[in-house]
């Protein structure tokens, strides 16, 4: 069984959770519930991808816990003005998977200080 969580150590989303929902329920059930989203969370596989446009011009580097509603959102152009928008990145060249999201945000950072040529030698392996 998981423990109640002081006040300090609750996740962010816990203390903005719907106050009628945890008056409904006993604290105990509520925390668990709440542990069991944080830690899930935790354990999220995560994704680094390339995305390009049309032309091979442009190269995105981003990351995502998500990867086919991602591409998704860069197809459908969901984010107006953003870079992937202006510069029409429908197109995903490149991804990698990891077991948790902060490998994969280090791989992204890592990924995004290369130049054009290391990007596209990756890509092309």
């Amino acid at each position: 069984m998981l423990h109640l969580m002081s006040k300090e150590t609750q996740p962010k989303f816990y203390r903005h959770f719907d106050r009628a929902t945890r008056a409904e329920k006993s604290p105990e059930v509520c925390s668990n519930v709440i542990q069991s989203m944080y830690f899930s969370n935790m354990h999220k596989r995560g994704y680094t991808y390339i995305m390009t446009n049309a032309h091979r011009t442009t190269l995105y580097v981003g990351v995502t816990s998500d990867i086919i509603g991602r591409v998704y959102e860069h197809k459908d152009h969901t984010y107006k003005n953003s870079f992937s928008d202006r510069y029409n990145l429908e197109h995903l060249v490149y991804y990698e998977e990891y077991e948790g999201i902060e490998e994969a945000i280090a791989r992204e950072k890592q990924i995004k200080r290369w130049n054009r040529d290391k990007k596209m030698a990756l890509i092309v392996q």
